[in-house]
């Protein structure tokens, strides 16, 4: 059975066309059944292989297989296929050949197969799942290589609903129409999505997903994104998590949330919250900036004696 799975390989190595880049390795070629198949279940087998025994693990699915394959490589083919075709100049074809050949060879290059898998391992207490969304890289023969994690994160049951909502894009806002409804949510869920596909490190993924869980359970509750709602929602919480020494911390006032602009642009948020909190010597009170970015993450925070009326701050 492994002789049919790398023929297989082997073909569709054969079919696809190899493109020279400037760059260490190839673009990555996206590939179809039966391969596909095949390292699905490599990496599902590799996820069972390094799991603990009391951990449950979670399958939510694969982004498209793709080959890498080395700048060297493609040049060794498009020069070998040059061999013996009297349109081109034998002598520099089989130069060019023998020369991409032996570094083939001596750096010992090898075709690269890479896919993106989604899933999380839940412990025995049930209570809390750890989300994980990797990119593996499989050698020729389908084993692991390598995982490159893409973000990380930990969330409750009820987060882990939301993330389900969003991976397999439920409508969690209300329309008119389930179409409609469905159309709401995908646009509201690719907004966030767009942002996070442009941040750069795991950790700032990781922190973002954890972000849009967050926003997204409080609109799949409302049925509705109600900005003023998420707002006063992530405030709260950014001042309990970030202020751990304001004890007795109690909401008592917010203004509405207002639109930051610059030459038109919408650039965030702002709104003012006033709370009180156990002093000294008794309970005091203070009024906050709270700036958002357009994602609705609290960016600033600070205090001010501005009232409630709508100001701008100073930048």
């Amino acid at each position: 059975m492994r002789l049919i799975y790398l023929s297989s390989l082997s073909f569709i190595f054969l079919l696809q066309s190899c493109f020279v880049a400037d760059s260490i390795f190839e673009e990555p070629q996206t590939v179809l059944d039966p391969m596909e198949f095949v390292v699905k279940d490599s990496i599902s087998a590799y996820v069972k292989r390094m799991k603990s025994e009391d951990e449950v693990y979670l399958n939510y699915g694969f982004e498209p297989l793709k080959v890498v394959v080395p700048k060297s490589i493609a040049e060794q083919k498009s020069w070998k296929s040059k061999l013996g075709d009297p349109t081109f100049d034998q002598v520099e074809a089989a130069q060019q050949f023998h020369y991409y050949d032996s570094l083939v060879k001596k750096n010992n290059l090898k075709r690269k197969i890479t896919q993106v898998h989604t899933f999380s391992l839940r412990g025995d207490d049930r209570k809390v799942s750890n989300l994980m969304k990797v990119n593996f890289v499989l050698s020729e023969d389908f084993s692991v290589v390598d995982i490159i994690p893409i973000y990380e994160i930990d969330l409750t049951n009820d987060e882990e609903k939301v993330f389900a909502n969003y991976y397999y894009e439920s409508p969690i806002i209300a329309g008119y129409t389930y179409e409609e409804s469905k159309k709401l949510s995908y646009d509201f869920y690719q907004y966030f999505e767009n942002y996070l596909n442009q941040l750069g490190t795991s950790f700032e993924k990781s922190k973002f997903v954890k972000h849009m869980v967050t926003v997204f359970g409080y609109t799949m509750k409302d049925r509705a994104f109600n900005v003023q709602n998420v707002c006063e929602s992530l405030t709260r919480n950014y001042i309990v998590a970030e202020f751990s020494d304001t004890i007795g911390y109690q909401s008592t006032n917010f203004s509405s949330v207002y639109e930051i602009k610059a030459d038109e642009k919408l650039i965030g948020y702002y709104l003012l919250h006033q709370f009180s909190y156990n002093g000294d010597l008794d309970t005091d009170s203070m009024t906050v900036y709270v700036r958002f970015t357009p994602y609705y993450e609290v960016d600033k925070l600070y205090e001010t004696d501005q009232d409630y009326e709508p100001f701008i701050a100073e930048e």
